[in-house]
């Protein structure tokens, strides 16, 4: 049986307020006796974090994700991390910039470098009122192996984005404006009709159909990006990435999510999807056994940075369940109603150790 390995949400304040994800100490970057420094005005922009995430639900009752991300402060007490990282020509870290914004606005920042070649990169992720991100920085010392970690990509404040420039000091100051665009893209889920039975008429109640979770996976499944721009693909996926290993994408919807009150029950999440290739499989567990009993496998998309997905799945009405581009084009109902059929059996992987604990579930392509 093919295994399911289960993406764990890792939230530890500890783990994530670790020496890595703390700026450089301004005594490690001290230079040489009578070594002439020269400024570096380091400007970065954040205007491309989440302005493009705009899509408007307009058939349900939603507050709206680009409302959301506009109140991110005052009304959800997050900030904006901002973290710039200056490598020399050898690839080494020679300094780096954290600041954590309440706005949108540019952070400049002054640093002081000798002659030479470099290269900075920067990063933006969204922080929670302890600081703590769904990101976290590794093996930052070298520009070859520097990359972020995503540890929880099931939430709408996972989204990432990135940028680097290349810059000489030579005699005078120079001037670095960065402006870090999105990697990845946001998915917004909606299921409808999960917990009524397929071909009951909508004077039903609800029937139990045997439904135990659904939710979303893949074969593709990327959870970390490197930070050196030279390298052809910066994306790092678990083993057997495209091969027969299958990974859950979002959330794991459970009975206790739905409301059997009401015989429409519906529910709404967001994931993020970092790979820019992804299969989408919509499937559902109807027991405990620990397999997958069915469901839809659909193609493998090419994941746009910075677009908004809709991936929607209507069990009683839908003959095939959406993903794609984020329209309100696809809320009709077809009356095409889908089978329950076994068309894949997958079993589930109880050994599997989180990416921070092992390394044996992650390559780097």
């Amino acid at each position: 049986m093919k295994k399911i390995i289960y993406i764990l949400s890792i939230l530890s304040v500890a783990f994530f307020s670790s020496c890595d994800n703390k700026a450089i100490p301004e005594s490690i970057i001290d230079p040489p006796v009578n070594e002439k420094l020269y400024d570096v005005n380091v400007t970065v922009s954040l205007s491309d974090f989440f302005q493009c995430y705009d899509f408007h639900d307009n058939k349900h009752s939603i507050k709206q994700i680009s409302e959301v991300y506009r109140t991110f402060n005052s009304d959800y007490n997050r900030t904006i991390q901002v973290r710039t990282l200056i490598y020399n020509s050898n690839g080494d870290l020679v300094d780096s910039i954290l600041e954590n914004s309440t706005n949108t606005n540019q952070v400049i920042k002054v640093r002081k470098l000798k002659s030479g070649n470099y290269t900075a990169v920067s990063t933006l992720v969204f922080t929670d009122n302890q600081l703590n991100s769904e990101w976290h920085l590794v093996n930052k010392e070298s520009l070859s192996t520097a990359q972020l970690q995503c540890y929880n990509n099931e939430s709408k404040w996972s989204i990432l984005s990135y940028g680097a420039k290349e810059f000489t000091v030579t005699n005078g100051s120079v001037n670095v404006y960065i402006t870090p665009s999105p990697v990845g893209a946001l998915t917004y889920i909606f299921y409808e009709n999960f917990w009524t039975e397929p071909g009951a008429d909508n004077d039903s109640i609800a029937i139990d159909n045997g439904i135990r979770s659904i939710g979303l996976y893949t074969n593709q499944y990327a959870w970390g990006f490197m930070l050196n721009p030279e390298l052809p693909d910066q994306y790092v996926y678990f083993d057997d990435a495209g091969g027969s290993s299958v990974w859950r994408l979002s959330a794991q919807i459970k009975p206790s999510d739905f409301d059997w009150d009401f015989f429409e029950t519906n529910i709404c999440d967001y994931v993020y999807i970092l790979a820019p290739k992804c299969n989408i499989i919509f499937g559902y567990e109807i027991d405990d056994d620990n397999n997958l009993d069915g469901g839809t496998i659909l193609d493998v998309y090419s994941i746009e940075a910075g677009k908004t997905y809709l991936a929607y799945w209507d069990y009683l009405y839908e003959g095939n369940p959406y993903f794609g581009l984020a329209d309100n084009q696809h809320w009709d109902r077809t009356k095409s109603l889908m089978k329950k059929s076994s068309i894949f059996n997958v079993k589930k992987n109880s050994d599997f150790m989180h990416p921070k604990e092992s390394n044996d579930y992650r390559s780097i392509r």
